[in-house]
């Protein structure tokens, strides 16, 4: 009858109808994780580039801090190096000073002792010359001394003995004193000049000693100075090395992260371009044939 053919119809339609409503859904579940798929990849591109840029940028700044710090090590040794070769140099000098010092010392010595010798020599020579004068003075200015006077051959024989003031004593008497007088200036005079270059000596010797001694004082303070500047460029140097060590190893933890991420993100940063558009191709693909069932009409079909 046509209630029961239409029945059947109607059966068949809804029969159907639920077959596609199951394949939209299946479509409905597979579009989804394709567009799930299709936004974990683009997030996913999006920090694997972020991750890789952000690294080797940080690769880079501490290139830059490694250069900087070898520049500074070597700066820092070179200013030991300096520092070192200056207090050498002025400890060399301190011990010349040294050694000139006690030269000029002995030698100022051996040049006091010739003084002392000389000046005695000196002393003892007035003395003596001294003590002759004054005992020819004393012998020559006498009234008690006698003398005979020298006989004349043939000549008559006084009765009477000569008197002692008659005598006339040697008229070279005074030439002699006079000489030993002037042999006693010049003495004197020898001794005045021995006292004024041992004066001067003197003088020279102290004006080399205050000299040395200041070169001996401008060399500590050198050596303070620069064994100052070594220690501070030790330590330096030694923090600088602390902080090349950290900052190696932290450019070999960076170079570790990149290639981790590169292992993990090459593949989808090469494809990527290819994936999205062959998901996005399926997913149009699937949207197609949705359409097509969703746009189909049995109902019409049946009644013709």
């Amino acid at each position: 009858t046509w209630d029961g053919d239409a029945a059947l119809a109607a059966l068949a339609i809804r029969t159907h109808l639920d077959a596609f409503t199951e394949v939209k859904e299946a479509m409905d579940k597979m579009l989804a994780e394709l567009r799930r798929q299709q936004k974990e990849e683009y997030e996913k591109h999006g920090l694997c580039s972020k991750q890789i840029d952000e690294t080797e940028d940080d690769i880079k700044v501490g290139g830059y801090t490694r250069d900087d710090l070898d520049a500074l090590a070597t700066k820092l040794a070179n200013k030991i190096a300096t520092a070192t070769a200056a207090i050498d140099k002025a400890n060399g000098s301190i011990s010349e000073y040294h050694v000139t010092l006690k030269e000029a010392g002995v030698q100022r010595k051996e040049e006091n002792a010739l003084f002392q010798q000389a000046v005695a020599d000196q002393h003892a020579t007035m003395d003596i010359l001294g003590q002759a004068v004054s005992k020819l003075k004393e012998f020559y200015a006498s009234s008690a001394f006698v003398q005979s006077q020298h006989k004349v051959p043939g000549a008559a024989v006084s009765k009477e003995p000569q008197r002692p003031d008659d005598y006339q004593k040697s008229g070279s008497c005074a030439g002699v004193v006079h000489m030993i007088e002037m042999i006693i200036e010049d003495a004197a005079r020898v001794e005045q000049q021995l006292v004024k270059d041992e004066q001067q000596m003197q003088s020279t010797y102290e004006q080399v000693a205050r000299e040395i001694n200041a070169g001996i004082e401008a060399a500590q303070a050198l050596v303070s100075t620069k064994s100052a500047e070594k220690a501070s460029a030790e330590a330096s140097a030694l923090e600088t090395k602390e902080s090349q060590s950290a900052n190696n190893a932290e450019l070999e933890k960076l170079a570790n992260l990149l290639r981790d991420h590169h292992v993990e993100c090459d593949y989808l940063l090469k494809y990527n371009d290819v994936r999205q558009k062959a998901r996005a191709e399926e997913i149009e693909a699937i949207l197609g044939a949705k359409a097509i069932l969703s746009g189909a009409d049995f109902g019409k079909e049946q009644s013709a």
